[in-house]
């Protein structure tokens, strides 16, 4: 029951813990950035489009910078989901793909990667780990970097602050103090 109640925490709450970390940080940096909803505001009030219609979706998706990366990736078809009422939709179209926290979906680059590895594999058995272009034991050396510029800015984050690791309902139970 505790674990719920942290869940439904106000962004109010959560924002101010979020700039008191922030501002904890080996730089002090003062925090002047706006609330997220802010710049989306001021967007909204320029085209004449709520928050909430189409036309302020389409228009966010025509200016999104990252766009070009949907092409990178395998969407699910309609037709291929078991638990989609096929009377309802056109089983050719590409589903809309919501859940993100666990594997995601599939990149297209995926399976020629793990070829590459599974040869490696077949080729070199243990020495894997240590040995060839993507050394198994080292491979996610340097993604702690990558990530803090992910979440935000590397200067108010500690060198520890940052890391990759398991899927989200594993760290629950792991930062959960």
């Amino acid at each position: 029951m505790e674990r719920l109640e942290r869940m439904h925490i106000s962004t109010e709450v959560f924002d101010s813990h979020i700039l008191k970390r922030a501002k904890m940080s080996a730089c002090s940096k003062e925090i002047t950035a706006p609330h997220p909803l802010e710049p989306l505001r001021q967007i909204s009030k320029q085209i004449g489009h709520d928050l909430d219609t189409v036309e302020f979706a389409q228009h966010m998706d025509s200016i999104d910078p990252l766009r070009h990366l949907r092409n990178e990736f395998h969407y699910p078809k309609m037709k291929t989901l078991g638990s989609v009422d096929q009377s309802i939709v056109n089983p050719e179209e590409d589903c809309v793909y919501f859940c993100g926290n666990s594997l995601g979906i599939c990149p297209k680059k995926t399976r020629e990667y793990i070829t590459i590895e599974v040869d490696k594999w077949e080729k070199t058995g243990l020495e894997g780990h240590t040995n060839e272009d993507l050394p198994w034991a080292w491979c996610d050396e340097g993604l702690d970097d990558q990530m803090g510029v992910l979440v935000g800015d590397c200067s108010l984050l500690q060198n520890d602050e940052v890391h990759n690791r398991s899927v989200e309902s594993t760290l629950g139970h792991i930062l959960d103090p």
